[in-house]
């Protein structure tokens, strides 16, 4: 799963928490965005946050 919900792998998808993920990163830019952060750096922001993400559900995946 990445931020949300979606899962790499296949099978069951969490509408909910797939929402939830897409308004926490766009909340994340326009934040950043409204503060005059510069784009590359929001860019970077979001991709921490999803390399984060993708690391914390890495147990869960491979634990199966």
């Amino acid at each position: 799963m990445v931020v949300g919900g979606t899962p790499l792998t296949g099978g069951q998808v969490k509408v909910i928490g797939t929402v939830a993920g897409a308004l926490l990163l766009q909340f994340i830019s326009a934040t950043l965005i409204k503060h005059n952060v510069p784009d590359a750096y929001s860019q970077l922001a979001q991709a921490v946050i999803i390399l984060f993400a993708v690391y914390l559900q890495r147990g869960r995946i491979f634990s199966r």
